[in-house]
């Protein structure tokens, strides 16, 4: 009988004080573990972010494209219509370039002198005299040569729909026929 009375004890001491205290360091741990964890989380995510857009960066800088002012920029060396050119940059995720500010039109006019005319992203395709950027930002005025936009029929297809920066200096525009080749710029936004 002195075994079966000891035999209880040592189970008590050895099956009930065991588990309960690996138990409550497992749970402490675990409580200790999450808020690390979610800390570690909140640093490490915003870095694969950042890594994430700096390859985007220089896969663009090494395909030509140029970074200004919160965005990228590309200048072709071809020539295109300007549909055609439109095109190529909703390829490569941009538009045609808007305009939005005379900042901006000195940076494109420094970028492309001594170059061929370049078409941006305005035209009034859609409704003679109602201008729209091809990426969708909102048209309030411009930068346009003096008469201009004229839509002067050339007798070539069409009147002028499409825009371009206007030489000698490419700090104006011009309405031009829209199946002109010209060079073009894309332009997208980063973040």
């Amino acid at each position: 009988m002195k075994a079966a009375a000891e035999e209880p004890v040592y189970e008590n001491m050895v099956m009930s004080n065991a588990p309960r205290q690996s138990g409550d360091n497992g749970q402490q741990l675990v409580g200790e573990i999450q808020p690390l964890r979610g800390l570690w989380e909140e640093i490490v995510s915003p870095c694969a972010v950042l890594q994430e857009q700096y390859r985007y960066l220089l896969t663009r800088v090494s395909q030509g494209w140029r970074h200004h002012g919160g965005n990228l920029y590309y200048f072709s060396k071809e020539k295109r219509s300007w549909e055609e050119a439109e095109r190529f940059c909703v390829s490569q995720d941009s538009h045609l370039s808007s305009v939005l500010s005379w900042e901006e039109q000195e940076y494109l006019a420094t970028q492309v002198k001594g170059a061929d005319q370049r078409w941006i992203g305005l035209s009034d395709r859609e409704a003679e005299g109602s201008w729209r950027w091809a990426d969708g930002s909102k048209y309030t005025a411009g930068f346009w040569t003096e008469s201009q936009p004229d839509n002067w029929d050339q007798g070539v297809g069409g009147t002028e729909d499409c825009v371009h920066l206007d030489q000698p200096r490419y700090e104006t525009w011009n309405d031009a026929n829209c199946t002109e080749q010209h060079r073009w710029i894309c332009k997208t936004a980063l973040g």
